[in-house]
Formats: C-alpha cells, sequence, structure tokens
C-alpha cells in the first residue's frame, strides 16, 4: 500500500505543474518566459547527466567496474555536449511548447483539466492506501 500513496503523492505534485500556467495566466506567462526557457532548458542535463553519475557511483561502489564505464562514458559525453543539446532542446522543444502555451488559452485550460484529472487520481490513491492500511 506504500506504493499507491507514493504514487498518489507523485501524481498530486504533478497536478500542480499542469494547472500552474492557468494560474498564472498570459501576461505573467510571457513575464517569466526567459526565465522558464532559461530553467527548463536544464532539462537533458538532468535526463541523462544526473543519473549517469548515480549508475557511475553504483557501479564503482560495487566494484562492478566494467559497467561502470558506461555511465562514465555517458556522463562525459553529456558534459561534453551539454550546451548544445540544452541549446537545441530550447529552441526545438521549450521555445515552441512555450509560445503555444502563452499565446493559446485553450492549451492552459486543457493542462488545467489534466491537472484535476492527476490530482483527482492521486487523492483516490492516496484514500486507498489509508483506507488498506
Amino acid at each position: 500500500m506504500k506504493w499507491i500513496n507514493i504514487l498518489g503523492m507523485t501524481l498530486q505534485f504533478i497536478s500542480f505543474w499542469f494547472a500552474a500556467p492557468e494560474i498564472l495566466g498570459e501576461e505573467k506567462l510571457k513575464h517569466y518566459e526567459e526565465k522558464m526557457k532559461k530553467y527548463l532548458s536544464n532539462i537533458p542535463t538532468f535526463l541523462f547527466g544526473v543519473p549517469s553519475i548515480v549508475f557511475a557511483f553504483i557501479f564503482f561502489m560495487s566494484g562492478n567496474k566494467e559497467n561502470g564505464g558506461m555511465a562514465v562514458f555517458l556522463m562525459v559525453i553529456t558534459i561534453i555536449f551539454r550546451n548544445k543539446i540544452q541549446k537545441q532542446f530550447a529552441e526545438r522543444a521549450m521555445k515552441p511548447f512555450l509560445d503555444s502555451l502563452i499565446a493559446s488559452d485553450d492549451r492552459r485550460q486543457d493542462y488545467l483539466r489534466l491537472a484535476g484529472l492527476l490530482f483527482t487520481a492521486g487523492f483516490f490513491c492516496t484514500v486507498l492506501a489509508a483506507a488498506f492500511s
């Protein structure tokens, strides 16, 4: 039941990020657009860099040095190409996403509906975990 409770809390946390654009509104999104692009362009670094550091640490601590080399290789590639990856991600993914999110009331409302659905599902998971614990 513990994992159902964790799933519920995770769904509720994620729901906030889907509701945030509608709560902020168009003017605030325009105001924070450059800051959001700056911070969201770090997503590829976290997706590749952080797991490779964790895997390298796990493999080297367990004495399995052969598999640790692949994690180190991934980490080095991420470090070398970090700026290029961030720039490509910002231009190809984040800019169109944020532009459409700012300009479209319908898209923000769709995200708000999705946030409501995720929050409700998370609430039911939490209640279910509490009921059967």
